[in-house]
């Protein structure tokens, strides 16, 4: 395989959940609809405690009837299997780690490959993520300023760090528009508290994608050039390769991004430069 137009997704494990009760398990604890989901299909999910707040998000594919691959990040995914085991106990089904290594590809075709892919999931016309058997694969290619996590930011697709764990509601990470939260779904772990806020509640923050001048970091407050007062925290950030920019997701208050007061620091006033997202914000 020729890795001149992909990158090695080394900040991500995939494990497997198979055995009878897989899609009945994974329907009774995640966010998306995923009984329905196609053999062959990808789809985005997240497992909640029952507060509804995100222990985990992760990318799901369904291999067969009742198997399914599940991609997440590295730097929460002992958190996330611990999670999933702790009801895993219920079902005839068994978690365990794939042996696999994925692979971003920035062309609109996917590469020759001597195995065929596991799986592969499609974010639009010239980006796709596979992930091939770890024994079909090539090593893992050099840091190219890891522009897979540059292509996510920039689809308004946050990689969980291990800090944000059972923190953020999924509506406040943008999950329920781009199809990793269902609505028409029988319940599952947080499905109240989540529902609640979908019919009965109104968000005044939401995730919104930028650039910004000079570095960004996770965690970094945001602030409200007018008041002074905090407006909004970076969820997640990356440098833009060949520049003294950033990329960056960040949780802000709305009136705050539509009147354009948001700035990284007070005293310099640099500004954030929202961006649209390939979905719409309600």
């Amino acid at each position: 395989m020729s890795t001149r137009a992909c990158e090695a997704l080394a900040s991500f494990e995939s494990y497997i959940l198979k055995g009878p009760d897989a899609a009945r398990f994974l329907q009774g604890q995640c966010t998306a609809d995923l009984e329905s989901l196609p053999t062959g299909a990808t789809r985005f999910a997240a497992h909640c405690n029952p507060k509804g707040r995100v222990i985990s998000l992760f990318l799901v594919a369904r291999l067969a009837d009742d198997q399914f691959a599940l991609r997440f990040p590295k730097d929460i995914a002992d958190t996330a299997v611990a999670a999933l085991q702790k009801y895993l106990v219920f079902s005839k089904a068994t978690l365990s780690a794939l042996n696999a290594q994925g692979f971003m590809c920035f062309e609109p075709s996917l590469p020759q490959t001597a195995t065929p892919p596991l799986f592969v999931h499609h974010y639009g016309p010239a980006l796709h993520e596979f992930w091939l058997p770890a024994e079909a694969a090539n090593p893992p290619s050099a840091d190219r300023g890891k522009l897979w996590h540059l292509a996510l930011i920039e689809r308004g697709i946050v990689t969980l760090q291990s800090q944000w764990i059972e923190k953020w509601l999924p509506q406040e990470l943008n999950l329920d528009q781009y199809g990793a939260v269902s609505f028409k779904k029988g319940c599952y772990t947080g499905q109240e508290v989540i529902a609640r806020l979908h019919y009965k509640g109104k968000l005044k923050k939401h995730l919104r994608f930028g650039y910004v001048d000079g570095p960004a970091s996770i965690a970094q407050s945001l602030w409200d050039e007018d008041s002074g007062k905090r407006c909004g925290e970076i969820i997640d950030a990356v440098p833009v390769p060949d520049t003294d920019r950033s990329a960056l997701l960040a949780l802000a208050d709305d009136d705050a991004v539509e009147q354009n007061r948001c700035v990284t620091d007070v005293e310099s006033r640099i500004k954030i430069e929202w961006q649209a997202l390939s979905y719409a914000i309600p």
